[in-house]
């Protein structure tokens, strides 16, 4: 009778923790965008201030991955470190993650990006440099209209343009190029 007992209970435990619900995505879910070890990313970034203009090119890097708390994550040479889901991409600041931004998101919704609130204020399907993705832009005008932030960013590349406007200044970054899984696209220099 023991044994009968033993096995009852053995699958009673088996298929209720089969029938629970899973709050990871599956394995096989596209990432949102490719994060991958030697990806490059060339950024051409601007300042404008009254009427001096400045601009320069920085290349980032993904250095390496890591296992942080079960989940893997990008280590770029801007110091940013980085993971991303198929609706997601995170940022880790030193002891939890942060939402850089989201693809699961509606026109009219609102977002947060390093702190600030922004509305998603377009979405569409576009050529980004060779091929089709969806961009998403988001914005803070309709909230604090004396410094308005903007961002651009793209399945498959991730942060496509960044500005910052306030009064007469100006800050601002746009992809030129990548080169992901050895394939190059816009204006990559090596």
């Amino acid at each position: 009778m023991n044994y009968k007992n033993f096995l009852f209970v053995f699958l009673s435990l088996f298929i209720s923790d089969c029938n629970k619900e899973s709050t990871t995505e599956p394995t096989d879910a596209l990432p949102a965008i490719d994060l991958l070890v030697g990806n490059q990313y060339l950024f051409n970034y601007g300042e404008f201030s009254g009427i001096v203009y400045f601009d320069w090119f920085m290349t980032t890097h993904i250095l390496r991955d890591t296992i942080i708390e079960e989940n893997k994550y990008f280590i770029f040479s801007s110091g940013e470190i980085a993971r991303t889901t198929s609706t997601t991409v995170f940022l880790w600041n030193g002891y939890t993650d942060i939402i850089w931004y989201r693809f699961d998101v509606e026109l009219g919704d609102d977002i947060i990006y390093f702190g600030k609130q922004l509305k998603v204020t377009s979405i569409t399907t576009d050529a980004v440099f060779v091929s089709t993705q969806k961009i998403i832009s988001a914005s803070n005008a309709d909230f604090t209209p004396d410094t308005t932030i903007t961002i651009r960013y793209a399945t498959k590349f991730g942060i496509l343009s960044t500005s910052k406007m306030i009064s007469d200044k100006r800050w601002g970054s746009r992809l030129e190029g990548a080169k992901i899984n050895s394939i190059k696209y816009g204006n990559y220099f090596p």
